[in-house]
């Protein structure tokens, strides 16, 4: 089991290296966090999550979650830009627990600007893209329990011929939950968007200084965005009514340069749930500080049904617009 936590760690590291390949990946739009729990902790999740919500983030944790749970999320962003997202996981016993997820983001429309028409076409378009899979997570151990998503990725980009260039492809994440013993020390570890590159269908019209030198040029592939997370996260206060957990998660990127988030829950009779995080950004000289501060707040409740939890987050954006998240978690 050490040896697998160790190659988890390591091998991400060194694939990857220390150096910002930004703009050298395509389909960001699995970069967007969904979840108020998790986003409400700034990304420091990966050894927290336990319900559906972990299916986004390390899907060794829906292993520990009970019976059915849902997750309903609604992420707003700038400009119009808006992500829904659903996943549902179910209990079956000493089989482990399977979900299912999608998640889909649209643009909202634009003019439609072309090189013949550089003033707009009065045509409005837009771009959509989304994610969906199955999940299986279980322990295989008392201490351990391993998860994966399988998952179809889609992305429609418009053209002046009022059709769209799609790409589909597959891609995986897989993740592991590691008990430590030590009071509730867990340790999480995951890669996320693994998959073979990508390439957009049918060509374009390849131009020089205003004219087209090639009207079926085709389309170079692109690799998907691979992240690795590792994470701790542990209970340091708790008394009968309130506890205070604190996580720390390393964010590794294969666009970017390497990301530290620390995040914390107070939980205060188990109903009132607060939550703040901030993400340090390794090897930035000048901070801009967008996405870095987050805080949340979930209010759940338990009833004859099972448990549910509404819960709020924000991101804040500093040159750019504040990101708010709403969810809703039934099931807990």
């Amino acid at each position: 089991m050490k040896r697998l936590l160790i190659v988890l760690f390591v091998v991400p590291l060194l694939l990857f290296g220390q150096v910002a390949k930004v703009g050298s990946v395509g389909a960001k739009f699995l970069n967007v966090g969904i979840g108020t729990h998790s986003m409400g902790m700034a990304q420091a999740f990966a050894a927290v999550g336990n319900d559906a919500e972990a299916i986004f983030w390390n899907p060794a944790g829906i292993a520990m979650s009970m019976g059915t749970s849902i997750l309903v999320d609604r992420v707003n962003l700038w400009a119009g830009i808006g992500l829904n997202s659903v996943a549902i996981t179910q209990t079956l016993g000493f089989a482990g627990v399977f979900g299912f997820f999608y998640s889909g983001l649209s643009s909202g429309e634009w003019e439609e600007v072309t090189a013949e028409e550089p003033s707009g076409t009065d045509t409005y378009v837009d771009y959509r893209a989304f994610q969906t899979g199955i999940s299986y997570a279980r322990f295989l151990t008392n201490d351990f329990a391993f998860g994966i998503n399988i998952k179809m990725v889609r992305e429609d980009y418009p053209d002046e011929y009022r059709n769209s260039h799609d790409v589909n492809g597959f891609a995986m994440d897989v993740g592991g939950y590691y008990k430590t013993g030590f009071r509730d020390l867990t340790i999480g570890l995951s890669i996320q968007h693994f998959g073979p590159d990508v390439r957009l269908t049918g060509r374009y019209p390849d131009y020089e200084d205003g004219v087209v030198v090639n009207p079926e040029e085709e389309f170079e592939s692109y690799p998907l965005p691979i992240i690795f997370r590792g994470g701790l996260a542990m209970t340091v206060y708790e008394v009968e009514q309130l506890s205070a957990m604190v996580a720390v998660d390393l964010i590794h990127p294969s666009d970017n340069l390497e990301r530290y988030a620390i995040g914390s829950e107070l939980s205060l009779l188990d109903i009132l749930k607060l939550r703040v995080g901030y993400q340090y950004r390794v090897g930035i000289e000048e901070k801009d500080d967008v996405g870095a501060f987050n805080f949340g707040v979930g209010i759940a409740q338990a009833t004859t049904l099972g448990g549910f939890e509404v819960g709020y987050s924000y991101s804040y954006g500093n040159r750019m617009p504040a990101i708010h998240r709403i969810s809703v978690v039934l099931g807990l």
